[in-house]
């Protein structure tokens, strides 16, 4: 009798609320299931455990990680300017970003800008990482401080003349990097919008699968199309049928992502191997599936081969076969 009371009142004031009111109600509704699943995880950790899963979901080890098993650096990336290293993000005072307040950590991770106005390298995938909610850049902060400091020094970097300077990351920043936040889009349900929030400003995908311009900023036009990194194939992962993932169920990327490997898929081999390694491997089942979610909904960009996609298939079959095993 009371349920039934209750559905009446309901509906007699939905009846009577102005439509624009019902709308705005309709909308915030939608906000809030986003945003309840965007922070579910998060919320329901302790704050180290929340820094250390959401480290792993940001993939800093697989370019920080040093020969001493440490945040270290060292690594070389190879671009068509020259060689930048990873650097030391360890909690080392001199060597690392021990001594980085919270607002000049912020500003590294989502304005590519380090301590005194230091111009980060886009090796640093600050573009993507621009969408990172503060609280979320100070919780891997958080984590990153109780780990083991180390005093390596990497390498300079190796850049030609201009690219060598850093101001002009100005301009370059002007053109490339948003410098907004990731907003849930009430369009979609819960799911997809963790899912493009993992896809887009932690894991950040298009880094890797998205070609680049001449001036190595992302072609938006061309989103997860696929692209040559360090040597390897990033594939396309657009829900293209054939050159894409489209042919993929949600279960089977959710499993390749996971594990690297999917049945009558094949297994990931180089930097995808070690983004699972490193990264995907340490996420929930519920966000693996959040972003392959989000991952089929990406729209269909017919490719081409890729000339070194050609090559390794007409003379390097074995060597293929060998890394994808």
């Amino acid at each position: 009798m009371r349920l039934s009371c209750a559905r009446h009142v309901v509906k007699t004031f939905v009846r009577f609320v102005p439509s624009w009111l019902n709308s705005f109600l309709q909308a915030a509704a939608v906000a809030s299931l986003a945003l309840g699943f965007f922070v579910a995880f998060p919320a329901a950790a302790t704050p180290l455990s929340r820094g250390e899963y959401l480290a792993h979901a940001a993939d800093c080890a697989a370019c920080h990680m040093g020969a001493d098993g440490k945040l270290s650096g060292g690594r070389a990336f190879r671009t068509p300017f020259g060689t930048i290293h990873a650097t030391n993000i360890t909690p080392d005072r001199n060597a690392g970003v021990g001594d980085y307040t919270d607002d000049e950590w912020v500003s590294a991770l989502r304005e590519g800008v380090g301590r005194g106005g230091k111009h980060l390298y886009p090796a640093m995938p600050y573009t993507s990482y621009t969408e990172m909610s503060r609280e979320d850049a100070l919780a891997i902060k958080s984590y990153i401080m109780t780990l083991p400091a180390s005093s390596a020094a990497p390498e300079p970097n190796n850049l030609r003349f201009p690219f060598n300077i850093r101001f002009l990351m100005v301009f370059w920043n002007f053109l490339y990097n948003p410098n907004h936040r990731f907003t849930p889009d009430t369009t979609h349900d819960a799911a997809w919008n963790r899912g493009a929030y993992l896809a887009e400003a932690l894991g950040h995908c298009q880094q890797c699968h998205t070609p680049r311009n001449f001036l190595q900023g992302m072609d938006s036009k061309k989103a997860y199309s696929g692209a040559e990194q360090q040597g390897w194939l990033a594939y396309n992962i657009t829900s293209d049928g054939e050159s894409g993932i489209g042919a993929w169920s949600e279960p089977d990327i959710a499993a390749y992502l996971g594990s690297g490997h999917a049945d009558n898929h094949g297994t990931a081999s180089g930097p995808m191997a070690e983004a699972v390694s490193y990264s995907l491997r340490y996420l929930t089942p519920q966000d693996l599936q959040a972003l392959a979610h989000y991952l089929k909904t990406i729209p269909a960009i017919r490719t081409t081969p890729l000339p070194s996609e050609t090559h390794v298939a007409e003379n390097e079959l074995g060597a293929r076969i060998y890394e994808g095993a």
